[in-house]
Order: C-alpha cells, then sequence, then structure tokens
C-alpha cells in the first residue's frame, strides 16, 4: 500500500475515534455500523445513561453539499421536533452539534431495515404484509396531519424493532406542506427519493403533490413485500384480489389515486388494521400514539449488552451545541 494511502486512511481513523470520544462524554459507546453514505453513517451505541442501545446518525458538515446544509438538514431536525411518539416514527433522542459534525441520537431497532427482511425471507406473507402496511399507513397519516411530507418512502427507510413493529425512518427530505393559495398542498419542485419508488408525476418532471407521491411510495413498498422484483402481479392466488383492487387504487395518476383517509373504506385494509389494533390491545406495542383531530392534508465491533427500561420519550429532540469541536 502507497505510504500516502496508509497516511490518509491512519488520519481518517483517528477523526473518527475522536469523534467517539465526544459522544462518550455525552455517555454513548460507540458500536458497529449500521450504514453509511457519501456524508454520513450509522452507528449502533449503547446509552451508558438510559442503559439502551441507540442508533447515531453521524454527519459530516465538510463532506456535505452547501445545499444540504442550508435546506434539508434544518428541514430534518424540524422534523424531528415536530414528529413525536409515535409507534410507527423513529424516535429521536437528542441531537448534538459541533463545528464540524452533526450527531443524531434516535430509537434502535434491532431487526434491520425492511429490505433486508424481503431479501432474507424471499417473499412476506400477506397476513404480515398486511400488518406492516398498517403500520406504515399510521405512521404517513401522523406525519401528515402534524403538516409533515416524507418524499423518500421506501424498503430502506423502513425498520422492524424486537415487536415486529415496522417504523419509517430517515426524514431526511421530509418538509412542512405548504398551501397554495386554492387552499391545497404547494406543489413540489424537488426531485427526492429513489426512482424505483417514485410516482410518475416526478418522473417526469413536474410539479408534484407531495401528499399523493407519499401515497404511491406507500404501494411500492407493499408491492415489494408481496412481489419482489416481478413485473406482473402473479396469475395464482398469491395476493389476494382484495390486495391487488388497493394497489390499482394507488398505482394511477394522481388525479385517480386513493387518498389516505379513503384506506378506511377499503375492505383489505380495514381486515388488517382490525388485526393491528388487536395486537396492539394486547400489550405487543407500547406508545401507540393517536393522530391529533384536525383536518388532513392532501463497544467497538458490537453494542453492549440493551438492559433496562425503555427509552423516555420526550416532545421534540433534546439539542446540545458544543461550541468548540478540538477532535475533529
Amino acid at each position: 500500500m502507497d505510504e500516502r494511502m496508509k497516511t490518509d486512511e491512519h488520519k481518517s481513523g483517528e477523526k473518527s475515534n475522536k469523534s467517539y470520544k465526544i459522544l462518550e462524554s455525552q455517555g454513548y459507546i460507540v458500536g458497529r455500523t449500521l450504514g453509511s453514505g457519501s456524508y454520513a453513517r450509522v452507528k449502533c451505541a449503547y446509552a451508558i445513561h438510559k442503559k439502551h442501545k441507540v442508533a447515531i446518525k453521524i454527519i459530516n458538515k465538510k463532506k456535505s453539499f452547501d445545499d444540504f446544509l442550508v435546506k434539508f438538514l434544518p428541514r430534518e431536525i424540524e422534523a424531528m421536533r415536530i414528529l413525536s411518539k409515535h409507534y410507527a416514527l423513529i424516535q429521536f433522542y437528542q441531537i448534538i452539534e459541533t463545528t464540524s459534525r452533526y450527531f443524531f441520537i434516535m430509537e434502535y431497532a434491532e431487526r434491520g431495515d425492511l429490505l433486508t427482511e424481503v431479501k432474507s425471507r424471499g417473499r412476506i406473507p400477506e397476513v404480515q404484509a398486511g400488518r406492516w402496511f398498517v403500520h406504515m399507513y399510521d405512521g404517513v397519516r401522523y406525519m401528515h396531519r402534524r403538516g409533515i411530507v416524507h418524499r423518500d418512502i421506501k424498503c430502506e427507510n423502513l425498520v422492524l424493532d424486537g415487536k415486529n413493529v415496522l417504523k419509517l425512518t430517515d426524514f431526511g427530505f421530509a418538509k412542512k406542506i405548504g398551501r397554495a393559495k386554492s387552499g391545497g398542498p404547494l406543489l413540489s419542485e424537488t426531485f427526492c427519493g429513489s426512482y424505483a419508488y417514485a410516482a410518475p408525476e416526478i418522473l417526469k418532471g413536474v410539479p408534484y403533490n407531495p401528499v399523493m407521491s407519499d401515497i404511491w411510495s406507500m404501494g411500492v413498498v407493499l408491492y415489494t413485500m408481496l412481489v419482489q422484483s416481478r413485473i406482473t402481479l402473479p396469475a395464482r392466488p398469491e395476493v389476494s384480489s382484495e390486495c391487488k383492487t388497493l394497489m390499482l387504487k394507488i398505482f394511477v395518476r394522481v388525479a385517480d389515486r386513493v387518498q389516505l383517509r379513503s384506506f378506511l373504506s377499503d375492505h383489505w385494509f380495514r381486515l388488517h388494521k382490525a388485526s393491528s389494533d388487536l395486537e396492539m390491545d394486547d400489550g405487543e406495542t407500547e406508545n401507540k400514539t393517536s393522530v391529533p383531530a384536525g383536518p388532513e392534508a392532501d463497544a467497538p465491533a458490537e453494542c453492549a449488552p440493551a438492559s433496562g427500561p425503555a427509552p423516555e420519550m420526550v416532545e421534540g429532540a433534546d439539542y446540545v451545541s458544543l461550541e468548540t469541536d478540538n477532535h475533529d
């Protein structure tokens, strides 16, 4: 290996270790990497003061684009403050900012993301897919009623906790729902999310209703759980006709697409929602938050062992700003 490469690699590791010291000073023992991107990575950690595992999203300001820091990151932080205490959304506990990094301390989902689950199982049985779809619906509906759209719903951004609850995470493209003069939602013009989950109006490059594009992405997630990568629905009834009917209500032009409030009149959805609600009444899921009233808008290798009570949820993430960051 070239000596320069060795030096650069050493410096990179040294910076990472120093940034972890900042987390240790706040009571977190950093463990393995759960995922990484071009300017952020997610680590598993152990919260000493709470005695439970957490996930920490580490964003490097120096590697981030100005547009991300000025436009998208503030929106993500705002979404974390607004969206709190709902069972189907990943909870945020604390935000730590230094001169060169952001650390988002959030709920740890033991079973990982939905895409990994689908790949390992091959196909999700319809009963289970229905329950998880209801969880996703509840989370998205809560977001929309709080005036926030996600804009990046996909299997990689849905995670499973130890109680088999599907939770929506990664609010990097989330934003407040603006209001047009007509009273409807303000159309978005920024392409967000992944091509495979994007609604046709986004792919066409025209202004789009982000509320309705979230619904399209939900349909793609359901389709992926049930039939994976096949182009057409199977001829044999591996997927019920009732479920096909719901998907056909989703995969249409935006003017005809089913709205979230109309899901409750769909037979397949009502069946699985009743089953999911019964599960929660039996105590399988804690902290099931009701939707507020209002109009609906269109240790290094591994973490330390988890023990102790579940974390106390707070209204909005606690924010800690360190004026100087000599470690970075």
